[in-house]
């Protein structure tokens, strides 16, 4: 069958969030932002993702951990429901909060 399937940038942010959701000492993801040559309409190279994550982490836990463990679990996420593979997931720790 032959037809053109497009995934949004929207998609792969809506894929990292739920994924950074269900990580323990994540307190909230500030923002997401997705870019490459997979999202341009003249692109023929659709392994071209990069995505940027800012977010707030809780106190007590180790960060390089749980942004090891961020990446990892994004990748799996995104390369199982899409297919594609992320050339890079850049996560910035923009700020801390004590552990409720």
């Amino acid at each position: 069958m032959q037809g053109e399937i497009q995934i949004s940038k929207a998609v792969i942010e809506s894929i990292s969030k739920i994924t950074l959701d269900e990580i323990e000492g994540i307190y909230k993801t500030n923002k997401i932002k997705t870019s490459g040559k997979l999202f341009s309409s003249v692109s023929e190279d659709l392994n071209d993702l990069n995505i940027d994550i800012f977010l707030t982490v809780k106190t007590g836990y180790k960060i390089k951990t749980i942004t090891t463990l961020a990446q990892k679990q994004i990748l799996s996420n995104i390369k199982s429901m899409t297919g594609l593979d992320a050339d890079s997931i850049n996560i910035y720790v923009d700020d801390i909060v004590e552990k409720q």
